[in-house]
């Protein structure tokens, strides 16, 4: 199989990973500032709820080595995204 750890190799991805992953960190913040900024519930959902986690994979993807390592920044991605996709039901109110 094709994958771009293989393809790349594990350091190279890794770090492809955590900088793509800043780009995303840094367009949510973008988000945030431009959309977000009257609404002080959702601000700190978003802060809290997927910044900060996405702050903390960047930082410890950089330096990960095990697949003990992989598997937990995997769960934590993934609770990052369902944390995303339950804000949606945020929206409906009106702060």
């Amino acid at each position: 199989i094709k994958t771009l750890a293989i393809i790349l190799g594990r350091k190279r991805t890794i770090g492809l990973v955590s900088i793509l992953s800043m780009f995303f960190t840094f367009g949510i913040i973008f988000y945030m500032y431009e959309f977000l900024y009257d609404h002080e519930l959702l601000m700190l959902y978003f802060l809290f709820g997927i910044v900060a986690p996405l702050l903390y994979f960047c930082i410890k993807a950089w330096s990960a080595d095990s697949n003990k390592e992989y598997a937990f920044l995997s769960k934590l991605l993934k609770i990052v995204m369902f944390v995303g996709i339950c804000s949606l039901l945020l929206f409906q109110f009106d702060f």
